[in-house]
């Protein structure tokens, strides 16, 4: 008898320890973050869905892939609208979308969310808080 009550509390300790399937993907999904270190006249925003990544870079809409692995991220190339704007937007948005594809690890922080590229360049986010939708 204390054989089996031994085997089935260590069996309940290992079903508590493994993965409950919650994803940290879902720290990230659904959420809008604003750049922090950006100019006054745009403002550069980061979404995320299930595997995609898109926001606006200043002067253009962006859009691509991403994929976590722990506090690993790995975003892929890019994709943007091709309108024209002020220069100093233009070189902001080159600038941007250059280190979003070098970023290599993530955390998510009580502000909102900050990215870390392979060469050690942060970029801090804030989380923008949506509006809920009003009851009729």
């Amino acid at each position: 008898m204390k054989k089996i009550f031994l085997g089935l509390m260590f069996l309940l300790m290992m079903v508590g320890c493994t993965n409950t399937g919650v994803s940290k993907t879902e720290n990230l999904v659904g959420k809008q973050y604003a750049l922090v270190q950006q100019a006054k006249d745009y403002q550069i925003t980061l979404n995320f869905a299930e595997d995609n990544v898109f926001g606006f870079a200043g002067v253009n809409h962006y859009f691509g892939k991403y994929q976590l692995n722990g506090n690993k991220i790995t975003v892929g190339e890019a994709g943007s609208t091709k309108m024209a704007g002020p220069v100093d937007a233009m070189k902001a948005e080159d600038e941007f979308l250059s280190k979003l594809g070098a970023v290599a690890t993530y955390e998510v922080t009580e502000k909102g969310l900050v990215l870390t590229t392979n060469k050690g360049e942060k970029l801090e986010f804030v989380l923008i808080e949506t509006p809920k939708k009003e009851e009729k």
